[in-house]
């Protein structure tokens, strides 16, 4: 999958803030797919796009990129709660009614500014759901459902657009970390290398 080409506000933006050269993307994108090749344990997504947006959160420092994979796939496999709600669950579909938290639509058709995100948490009903559950939905949306035009009131849009993706949420569900398949020493190893350079 191609890396969807941003907005020429946004290019600017990216390249002044987060050092980003479109001419080298695929580069960068190829040296995160190495290594999650050479990592074992790693069951890690490869999409281009899904990598690029690892690269521009880590302003493209490729130690963070990796440090913040493992953590993001650590999370996954060693604190379920956070993930307790399925996207396949009928409980999401409520939980995006409540319209606890409303992306606000763009306020131009082409700006680099961020969008406003309204909370009402007074319309979480605890009597029937964990706050956890509601977490794991916005978990859900604001990670891996492109946002480029949304209404103010989006339960209906989110319903869709769960069903549209719901291939994609199927596949997600295998992306983990198995730490029997870490290899043995690697922690140890580091350490004895920064030993050795500090010597």
């Amino acid at each position: 999958m191609p890396v969807r080409p941003l907005e020429p506000l946004l290019a600017e933006k990216a390249r002044v803030e987060l050092g980003e050269d479109v001419n080298r993307i695929e580069e960068h994108i190829r040296t995160v797919k190495l290594w999650i090749a050479e990592q074992p344990h790693l069951i890690a997504r490869t999409d281009d796009q899904w990598l690029v947006a690892f690269l521009r959160g880590c302003k493209y420092n490729i130690n963070k990129v990796k440090k913040k994979m493992e953590l993001f796939y650590n999370i996954r496999s060693t604190s379920p709660d956070v993930y307790c709600v399925k996207y396949n669950e009928p409980k999401i579909y409520s939980l995006l009614e409540m319209g606890i938290c409303l992306i606000m639509p763009k306020t131009k058709i082409e700006s680099a500014d961020p969008r406003v995100v309204v909370y009402r948490i007074g319309q979480f009903q605890t009597s029937k759901y964990h706050m956890l559950e509601f977490l794991a939905v916005l978990l859900l949306q604001f990670q891996h459902v492109p946002k480029e035009s949304l209404p103010v009131e989006y339960g209906d849009y989110w319903k869709i657009k769960m069903r549209e993706y719901h291939s994609w949420f199927e596949e997600d569900t295998k992306y983990v970390v198995d730490e029997s398949k870490r290899v043995k020493n690697a922690s140890l190893k580091s350490c004895f290398k920064q030993i050795n350079e500090i010597d």
